[in-house]
């Protein structure tokens, strides 16, 4: 169980993010910090200073102003207590005392809560380093008409991650007012708008000759943001101390997805001789024969002959058989030829496998206490897939779901 202090309890978010916490698990809002609040108003003690809460707690999330911040940076230090710093619009002075004081509590802070916008990031830098100088880039972003700061910090994050992957760093250019003259290639665009009951919108456009490119992000609700920082205080729950942002949230997911195939069949070639044209041709009559490959696992050489396994749809098997049949000559046949028609395929994935050591050994792990043997392994920077015995695939799903909560 997470326990949580809200800090700017009686604010839109705040409120937001106390309902939020009602509705999910192994959280509980333990108490409000909120000079405005009236205590009758919340279902948990409400102080009107962080220093005369004397609840425990195991993390603080802010959802106030940036001119909390000393005093939240204190009261980590003193209590050694998680922080989430939600609220946007800090300088680069604030930000400074964040990364200072990252030594004495640990410290989550993110300029935008949502997951969304933090794919999105992903994918902006994918395009800049994509278009490079051939195109403009320009930010557009559109808030409520009681937001305060403009640009909003999102926006700011957005044009900052553009930066990351420039060789040469653009200025940000906030707006065109009153300004004349061509648009420099050694800019970045940001627009602000303000009205009505916007949540947030961002876009981020690249402008090329003839063709214009934009990728958008639309919050319909202020619920994102409290399921973002939740899931933000329960990853900072326990961690050392330090600075942490939603790359670090986001690389702890390690797996997002697990997916079967019960249609395929294995084909093992061995003892193939260890020559490099064989292996190319293989593919190549196989490949002739229209048949489609997915997993392929070649043993290391040993006495200069290897065996190579591969898997196909079983429809297509005999004619990759047909296929594997037709190679070499006398001198590069391939030995025994092993068919296997009872596997399944089990394959996990997820984007944070490429920064956590051990997610196999997890995996091998799991099924080896399931008594489950595996009869084939493929991996890539960001899946992982098994071959096992169709008849055990049931208990290797259940076994697998359980242990990493998919």
């Amino acid at each position: 169980m997470t326990r949580i202090i809200i800090h700017g309890c009686n604010g839109a978010m705040g409120r937001v993010l106390a309902q939020a916490a009602a509705d999910g698990s192994d959280i509980e809002i333990v108490a409000g910090i909120d000079k405005l609040a009236d205590p009758k108003d919340f279902p948990f003690p409400v102080f009107h200073s962080l220093f005369d809460c004397d609840v425990e707690a195991d993390v603080v999330i802010d959802f106030s102003r940036p001119e909390a911040l000393q005093g939240l940076l204190t009261y980590g230090k003193m209590h050694n207590i998680g922080l989430v710093l939600a609220t946007t619009g800090y300088t680069d002075a604030d930000k400074g005392m964040i990364h200072a004081a990252q030594k004495d509590c640990p410290i989550f802070q993110a300029a935008n809560m949502s997951l969304g916008i933090n794919l999105m990031m992903n994918l902006i830098q994918k395009a800049a380093a994509f278009f490079g100088d051939d195109f403009d880039c320009e930010i557009v972003e559109a808030h409520h008409n009681k937001k305060v700061d403009a640009p909003s910090g999102t926006a700011l994050a957005l044009a900052d991650a553009l930066n990351a992957t420039y060789p040469q760093p653009k200025t940000y250019r906030l707006g065109r007012n009153k300004e004349s003259g061509r648009r420099t290639r050694g800019e970045i665009g940001i627009h602000a708008i303000r009205g009505g009951t916007v949540v947030g919108e961002h876009s981020v456009g690249f402008y090329g000759t003839d063709e214009v490119v934009k990728i958008e992000h639309s919050a319909l609700s202020k619920r994102i943001f409290a399921k973002g920082a939740l899931r933000a205080a329960q990853f900072l729950c326990g961690q050392p101390n330090g600075f942490y942002s939603m790359e670090d949230l986001m690389a702890q997911e390690t797996m997002t997805s697990l997916y079967t195939d019960e249609q395929s069949a294995m084909i093992t070639v061995c003892k193939l001789p260890h020559q490099p044209k064989l292996i190319a041709q293989l593919f190549r009559a196989v490949a002739d024969a229209h048949v489609n490959v997915d997993l392929i696992s070649q043993s290391a050489p040993v006495d200069g002959a290897f065996d190579l396994s591969f898997t196909c749809p079983r429809e297509s098997m005999d004619a990759a058989l047909n296929a594997i049949a037709t190679l070499g000559d006398s001198s590069g046949k391939p030995g025994d030829v092993h068919v296997a028609t009872d596997i399944a395929i089990l394959t996990v994935e997820g984007a944070g496998m490429a920064h956590r050591s051990g997610v196999a050994a997890n995996i091998f792990q799991v099924l080896s206490d399931g008594d489950i043997p595996i009869r084939g392994i493929t991996t890539s920077e960001t899946k992982i897939s098994c071959v096992i015995d169709q008849a055990d695939l049931t208990r290797a799903v259940t076994a697998v779901v359980e242990a990493f909560e998919l």
